[in-house]
């Protein structure tokens, strides 16, 4: 069946509207990840926070019973809250 040219100029009027909406479509993607990180670093901030003021609240002996030093408190909050799934007593 032969094509028509009315379809032959909606073909190229589609592609035109495409490659149109691609440069805004690409904004959004690199807004979208901004938002994202920005998002995923105010989690890993929150998380630092919450286990910082837990392990502060803990008494020396507590802390010494899970192997944790006054000292080394912010570090491993850090550490942790970056990779919740690690084992605090692996962070050095």
């Amino acid at each position: 069946m032969p094509a028509t040219n009315h379809g032959g100029h909606a073909a190229i009027q589609t592609h035109a509207v495409d490659a149109a909406a691609r440069p805004i479509q690409l904004v959004g993607q690199a807004l979208s990840g901004a938002v994202g990180g920005l998002f995923a670093k105010l989690a890993v901030a929150y998380r630092e926070r919450r286990a910082v003021t837990t392990l502060r609240g803990l008494d020396d002996r507590t802390l010494a019973d899970i192997g944790i030093h006054r000292s080394g408190i912010r570090h491993i909050a850090r550490k942790a809250a970056e990779n919740p799934e690690i084992d605090y007593r692996t962070i050095s």
